[in-house]
């Protein structure tokens, strides 16, 4: 017996095997077949041929094996008839068949054998498919090269030739229906992904792209593609409201600093803001009592709603008009783009133009194409970090076992939730003679109570050996570790640091000493750098991971909360705008890693709160009792 020869048989009947599998698992779930039967012409016309083809497959191994293949058409050629090649053969073949049934699993419900011209599948981009635009096409390509070097007859190459002009002819065809289909997203994909191989050059249009996505752009972006990852900035503005002066200003003001539409390849790190003028979107809202109520739910509303995969301005902005001396003015921007410091350098020049300041006859076009962070802060990672940063992720990971894990009504469900809180006027600067006094910061006071706050909503759990932690985490802002000048420059330059509480049931003065004791470390030894390091890992694995493994990100994580604090005092804000500005509030979406983040902005002696959660996490009553805890102590400390 020709044992090569059984193995192709074998090879080739479980691809087309699992291939009817398939169909009849998508028939049991999604109550149809999957484009079994054509329905444009060209495809009716195809579907001959591919059964000869599949037929020619099987019927030259299975000729061969019972000694029928003996005339010249029909007998493999002698030149390629070597152990070697059959050994390769049938390497590659069962490797296709591997890759194939991969690629399946990544379309899901969005594979088909036919097109259907009235139906719009999403367009799957991860996995294989961000390497190569038709990756099962090339596997089963590959396939039949495998066969055909196990079985090198003339007829079996007739056969793959066949194959091959019907590839051809089905991927035109697929690709003028995804294009009608998708529009500018396919063809933003086209341009980035090959067609059967990847791209090992790139083209023009790769080299117009202007900026690298840093570290922090490319990680944010993976994590957009689970769920949106919005931020969203709040200003009160005194003054009734003029819908139209606020568009002229809002146009003035991106293409002054020269955000407009963007380009992203987050395979490639590269992004462009193209010359063109920036599409203004503005939804404008009003309301004559309440507007505490119905500014969260906009907000919440604007943290869910994704931006365009396409080309899009990463920046829409909203209007709250309560018919009264004031009004609210809404910023929601793509997360990756920029953090809160490049924002304000946008919102400055909004203002200005908004209420004809004098800034705003200074002009001030943005960078945006910095370098990337090896440059900026390459000179923080001294041998000393690197040597260290081993030691500090084992570290990490060790006391990460013992850390509280927030249980969720649905791990799948990134919605976020927001709510607003604040303190009384005045009470920050006692709060920071209070932190001095302990030897910390107001940023070291706010990570305490929301450690005690979070400690009494979850008691039980917390007294289980093995969830007897909190772990906390923070936002740096890294702009003014710099080596170069950023103050004009729009990006996304931020660091994290985690503070554990091992007794998290300790009194309040315990809680303010121990973290005081872990930022006083991290200060020093620059702890900041340590997670920044070490998620440098994260873009290497994340594109092979499938859909259900991104939303599962991050599951052990261990993380209860986190905190972004911005402290505006001095800033723009109170003297550039001329008291026009009357309240400042952020929003942000929570991540995958996090079910809770506070977001202080303190802001003319007046702390604003904002508070995203996971509604999967908590409901409104299991928030408000947390914060009512978290101010509660503050302002004990102040009396």
């Amino acid at each position: 017996m020709d044992w090569f020869a059984f193995n192709i048989v074998v090879l080739v009947l479980s691809y087309w095997g699992a291939v009817i599998a398939r169909v009849i698992r998508f028939r049991r779930e999604v109550g149809e077949f999957p484009g079994l039967i054509p329905r444009s012409r060209l495809e009716q016309v195809l579907w001959p041929l591919w059964l000869l083809v599949i037929a020619a497959w099987v019927g030259q191994p299975v000729a061969t094996l019972f000694g029928s293949a003996t005339s010249g058409f029909f007998k493999p050629l002698a030149a390629l008839d070597h152990l070697a090649l059959d050994i390769i053969g049938s390497a590659l073949g069962w490797c296709a068949l591997g890759l194939s049934l991969w690629c399946c699993k990544f379309l899901g419900k969005s594979w088909r054998m036919a097109i259907d011209p009235e139906e719009k599948t999403a367009l799957v981009t991860s996995g294989p498919y961000a390497l190569v635009r038709h990756p099962i096409y090339t596997f089963q390509g590959l396939l039949m090269i495998g066969s055909w070097l196990v079985l090198p007859t003339p007829f079996l190459l007739l056969a793959a030739i066949v194959l091959g002009f019907c590839h051809m002819v089905k991927v035109v065809d697929e690709e003028h229906h995804l294009l009608r289909m998708h529009k500018e997203e396919y063809v933003c994909y086209c341009r980035k992904v090959g067609c059967f191989f990847p791209r090992l050059w790139k083209s023009k249009s790769d080299k117009r792209k202007k900026g690298k996505l840093n570290l922090q752009q490319r990680i944010m972006l993976q994590w957009g593609r689970v769920w949106p990852y919005n931020a969203c900035h709040c200003l009160t503005l005194s003054g009734r409201s003029d819908p139209e002066r606020l568009k002229q200003a809002l146009y003035e003001a991106l293409t002054t600093a020269g955000i407009s539409q963007v380009v992203v390849d987050p395979e490639r790190g590269r992004y462009e803001y193209l010359k063109e003028p920036p599409l203004i979107s503005l939804d404008i809202f009003s309301c004559n009592s309440q507007p505490e109520v119905i500014l969260p739910r906009l907000i919440q509303e604007e943290l869910n709603r994704p931006f365009p995969t396409a080309l899009h301005t990463p920046m829409r902005f909203f209007l709250l008009d309560t018919n009264n001396d004031s009004h609210y003015l809404g910023i929601t921007y793509n997360h990756w783009t920029a953090e809160d410091r490049a924002l304000r350098l946008v919102l400055c020049q909004i203002l200005a133009h908004y209420y004809d300041l004098s800034l705003a006859r200074r002009p001030a076009p943005l960078s945006l194409y910095p370098p990337g962070y090896w440059s900026l802060f390459g000179h923080l990672c001294t041998g000393k970090v690197l040597a260290r940063l081993p030691l500090e992720v084992g570290r990490r990971l060790l006391r990460s076992r013992y850390a509280y894990r927030h249980r969720y009504k649905d791990r799948k469900d990134f919605r976020t939730g927001f709510a607003i809180y604040g303190l009384e006027q005045g009470n920050i600067h006692k709060l920071r003679e209070y932190a001095r006094s302990k030897g910390g910061t107001v940023h070291d006071l706010f990570l305490a109570a929301l450690a005690e706050a979070v400690c009494r909503y979850t008691p039980g759990r917390l007294r289980h050996r093995r969830r007897r932690a909190l772990r906390i985490g923070s936002v740096v802002d890294l702009r003014s570790l710099s080596r170069q000048d950023l103050s004009n420059t729009y990006g996304l330059f931020v660091g994290y640091f985690m503070v554990f509480f091992e007794k998290p049931q300790d009194n309040f003065s315990g809680l303010l000493r121990s973290v005081v004791k872990q930022t006083a470390r991290i200060k020093k030894g620059k702890g900041y750098l340590d997670t920044t390091l070490a998620m440098r890992f994260s873009p290497a694995f994340w594109p092979a991971l499938s859909d259900a493994r991104r939303a599962e990100y991050f599951r052990r994580s261990g993380l209860v909360a986190g905190i972004s604090n911005v402290n505006l005092g001095g800033d723009w804000l109170e003297t550039d705008t001329g008291g026009q500005v009357l309240g400042y509030l952020r929003g942000v979406s929570t991540g995958p890693h996090l079910p809770l983040v506070l977001l202080p902005t303190t802001f003319m002696g007046k702390v604003f709160i904002g508070v995203s959660y996971r509604l999967a996490g908590f409901d409104e009553d299991q928030i408000d009792r947390i914060m009512k805890r978290f101010i509660w102590r503050l302002e004990t400390l102040v009396r």
